[in-house]
């Protein structure tokens, strides 16, 4: 399978190819506080790089891969990348969706206003400049203002500015 083309065939692969074999590098970019997730990097082996673009309300963090990663880490390497890079819509650390939409709206309704978010977005940006392709699966519906806002700051900085989505691929 080439990088850039996706393999949508139904049904499970040989468990020895769903994933990459360890290790795996593991590291991610937290803020001080711990309360803000501004990336999250895997790599594995050589191949291109993919950028996940993404609103999934999580802890993962540098050595804890929730199942949502787990799933995205592993269609990353059957499409033939080597390395991924997740960036959220909302930076906020949250097990749930139900706290995270909590977090956005004790914001005012404007998260966009928020320098968080605007860090966010620029800490992102940089980061998916170095990836070929970028995937984007929002599945825990973040607010279509943000979601424009967002796109428009990731894209404004990113080079090639592909986001595909809403739930271009159904990781939640």
């Amino acid at each position: 399978m080439l990088p850039g083309h996706l393999d949508l065939t139904l049904g499970e692969p040989p468990k020895a190819l769903r994933m990459p074999a360890e290790p795996i590098l593991r590291t991610a970019e937290i803020s001080e506080c711990t309360g803000y997730r501004w990336l999250l990097h895997r790599a594995w082996g050589k191949g291109p790089h993919i950028a996940w673009a993404m609103c999934n309300p999580s802890v993962a963090a540098g050595l804890f891969d929730d199942p949502t990663l787990k799933r995205i880490t592993g269609y990353s390497f059957r499409w033939g990348y080597g390395s991924l890079v997740v960036g959220n819509i909302y930076p906020y650390r949250s097990p749930s969706p139900k706290e995270l939409h909590r977090w956005r709206e004790s914001l005012g309704g404007e998260s966009w206003k928020h320098l968080d978010f605007h860090f966010n977005a620029l800490k992102v940006a940089e980061a998916f400049k170095a990836c070929e392709f970028h995937m984007a699966a929002w599945g825990n519906e973040p607010e279509q203002g943000d979601v424009e806002f967002w796109r428009g700051m990731v894209e404004g900085q990113s080079d090639p500015a592909m986001l595909y989505g809403p739930a271009a691929v159904g990781t939640g």
